[in-house]
This record gives C-alpha cells, sequence and structure tokens, in this order.
C-alpha cells in the first residue's frame, strides 16, 4: 500500500512475474519423471537406487521385489545388507572394496533365506539432487542350472570314458590322437600324454 501524510491508503504497488516458462518445465519435468518411472517399472530387470553413504534403499521396482520375495515398503529406506545384497556392512564391493561392477556375476538375497545368481551393473547417477548407486540386475539361474547340468554330463561321460574296459580313442578332424583311455593304455603299452598329438596311425599301427 502507498500512504499519504495522514496515513491513509492513496493506492496500491502491484508487482507481476511471468512463471510460465517456470510452469512449464515443471510439468515437463514431472512428465518426464512419470515416463521413466513406467519404462523401468515394466522392466524384466531388477533396479534399485542406493543411498551410497547409508546404504539405504531409495527405489526398486517391482521385478526386484519379486525377485527378492520381498514388498516393496519392506525395502525402501532399509539397507541393502543382507536385505538384497549378501555383503557384510562395511564390506561393500563398490562403496568399500572400490570396484567397478559391469555384468559382475553376483547374488541376491531373497525372503526364503536363499540367494539368486545375478549379473549386476552399478552406476553413479544424480537422484533427487545427491549422488545415489544405481543397480540394475537380470536373474542367471536358469543359466547356471544349465552350465552346472552339463558340467554334471561332461563329468560323467569322461568317467565312463576312462573306466570302459574298451580301449577307447578321441581322434580330432585332423587324424591326431586328442585322449585315450586306460584300457587303450594298456592296449598299446604307452601312457595317454605320450600318444595325445600323434596321427592315429602312428599309435595303431
Amino acid at each position: 500500500p502507498i500512504y499519504d501524510s495522514n496515513f491513509k491508503i492513496r493506492g496500491l504497488v502491484s508487482i507481476w512475474r511471468n512463471i510460465t516458462e517456470s510452469l512449464n518445465f515443471k510439468i515437463a519435468l514431472e512428465e518426464s519423471q512419470a515416463r521413466f518411472a513406467t519404462i523401468v517399472n515394466q522392466q524384466h530387470t531388477g533396479v534399485c537406487i542406493i543411498d551410497p553413504e547409508t546404504h539405504t534403499v531409495l527405489e526398486v521396482n517391482p521385478f526386484a521385489c519379486q525377485l527378492a520375495g520381498i514388498k516393496r515398503e519392506d525395502i525402501i529406506g532399509k539397507e541393502c545388507h543382507h536385505l538384497l545384497c549378501p555383503a557384510q556392512k562395511g564390506e561393500c564391493p563398490v562403496t568399500d572394496q572400490g570396484l567397478e561392477l559391469e555384468n559382475s556375476e553376483r547374488a541376491l538375497c531373497t525372503s526364503h533365506g536363499t540367494q539368486i545368481p545375478i549379473l549386476k551393473t552399478v552406476n553413479r547417477i544424480v537422484y533427487d539432487g545427491r549422488e545415489c548407486l544405481l543397480e540394475t540386475f537380470v536373474d542367471i539361474s536358469k543359466q547356471k542350472a544349465s552350465e552346472a547340468a552339463l558340467s554334471e554330463q561332461k563329468h560323467l561321460l569322461d568317467t565312463l570314458f576312462e573306466n570302459t574296459p574298451l580301449a577307447m580313442l578321441l581322434i580330432s578332424s585332423d587324424l591326431t590322437l586328442e585322449r585315450a583311455n586306460k584300457a587303450a593304455e594298456k592296449l598299446f603299452g604307452d601312457s595317454a600324454l605320450n600318444m595325445q598329438g600323434k596321427l592315429c596311425g602312428e599309435v595303431i599301427c
């Protein structure tokens, strides 16, 4: 208000400022964040945002919750140690050991007390105005199970190859001997190591 000498109001001073640009920026930011959240929440990849100082979980997507078997409200605000990550407190591979994780084989803790093998990547991002850790990971339990089954099958075949009473030779496409079993060693009177690399004709004839 503007007063005269008798302290009576003579007028008003009004100040106007155009905030259209600021409002448009805020709306665009909110729309961008909503789109980002939609994309992240629909991914079949676990996503977590961790505070690097306190190691509390700031955000987590539905797929990560599903893998861990833990509700979102039971994860947000909790320390990731033993909740999602098996590392002991003070032994974080990223913040304490200084490792850079990119498609690194790690483990994810579950509500059942088990661990799921995962491939994890950790990047530093700015979230809510502060530096945070963005963790993304995929479940590789099926892949690890397949590898274990193949390893078991190979071990079985190796055992059968070595212990069969029949002399057996493994010959490569260039007709050199790659492997011989115990019965072959006995039949040809030579060790498998010594026969390895020789042409099959030199061993058999």
